[in-house]
């Protein structure tokens, strides 16, 4: 009965560190954030381009966008209130956290936002 031998190579790990650098000075309580909001779109585009037109601008008056990206309609994983598509957006900003609260309360009372995630980066 022969026994089989397994080798294991050793290898070598080598960290490429990737250097960026942004001109964009932030003031020491002003944090990177990133929300991810998806609109219901089954309504009407006016509807949604309003909802969209809000929010931004909100951003905008409260912090310094970075990045906005309109996703457009896409399909859920999942049904919500029996609604299958929905609109998205993505909006990468910097603010301090007063307003991170601010804007979750929004949202909340906001008719035609489905879903909502912000995250710190």
């Amino acid at each position: 009965m022969e026994e089989e031998k397994t080798v294991v190579e050793e290898t070598q790990v080598v960290e490429e560190t990737v250097e960026t650098t942004e001109t964009t000075e932030v003031d020491s309580d002003e944090v990177v954030y990133e929300t991810l909001y998806a609109v219901d779109c089954s309504v009407d585009d006016d509807t949604t381009t309003a909802v969209v037109d809000k929010f931004k601008s909100l951003i905008e008056s409260n912090g310094s966008v970075k990045k906005f990206e309109e996703w457009g309609k896409r399909k859920l994983a999942y049904p919500i209130n029996k609604k299958t598509e929905a609109y998205y957006v993505l909006v990468t900003y910097t603010a301090g956290p007063e307003f991170v609260e601010e804007l979750s309360r929004v949202f909340n009372i906001t008719e035609g936002v489905m879903r909502y995630l912000t995250i710190k980066l």
